[in-house]
């Protein structure tokens, strides 16, 4: 998997499976979001190529993030500092780092999110199964495209799935979420794992 592809990565997160009986409104899922800033899951990342990739996610909002990537992988993608920074633990290169807001990922990060009173909701519909709220950045329309996809009963955000410019796909899949779970500052903080890298 190239490194593009493991920023695109960067778009998703959360999983799970069940049926529901409506339509979620955007007021339950911008409360939900507003409820749970700090949380952390593992996922299954299926890449527009077929290819799979399994992990663990953190998120701490606002403004942060982390992937872990487990073997055969070994990379690290971090969120922080309004930067995705990403490192490889099988490359002598140094890290490498990008602006958060190339992301529609950032639409995520912020401290307060509602979707009721934003343009940034392209479409909100339901499938009979699950409910779909597709998101982007009117000011950066050309960084692709977000749809989060989330159960009901309790209400969830189970998957998502990235659409870049070109229109690729990568679809995240998250199980065993958690919430307000203890994270500590260094998870997140960029010079720290600059060091770590170092060391490996």
């Amino acid at each position: 998997m190239t490194k593009f592809s493991m920023v695109l990565c960067l778009l998703c997160f959360f999983a799970a499976s069940s049926t529901h009986a409506k339509k979620a409104s955007l007021a339950e899922i911008s409360s939900y979001l507003e409820q749970h800033k700090v949380l952390t899951a593992k996922f299954v990342q299926i890449n527009y190529d077929g290819s799979r990739a399994d992990g663990k996610i953190f998120l701490k909002r606002p403004g942060r993030l982390r992937f872990e990537y487990q073997d055969p992988n070994n990379i690290i993608v971090l969120v922080a500092e309004k930067r995705i920074t990403i490192f490889d633990y099988k490359s002598n290169s140094q890290p490498t780092s990008y602006p958060v807001s190339n992301s529609p990922l950032s639409l995520l990060l912020n401290d307060e999110i509602d979707f009721t009173k934003n343009s940034m909701v392209l479409d909100h519909s339901y499938d009979g199964s699950l409910t779909r709220v597709t998101l982007n950045n009117p000011e950066h329309q050309e960084f692709g495209q977000i749809t989060l996809m989330f159960e009901q009963d309790p209400l969830r955000l189970s998957q998502w799935q990235v659409t870049n410019q070109v229109g690729e796909q990568i679809l995240v899949l998250l199980n065993e979420l958690k919430y307000d779970v203890l994270m500590y500052d260094t998870l997140f903080n960029i010079t720290f794992n600059i060091e770590k890298w170092k060391e490996r």
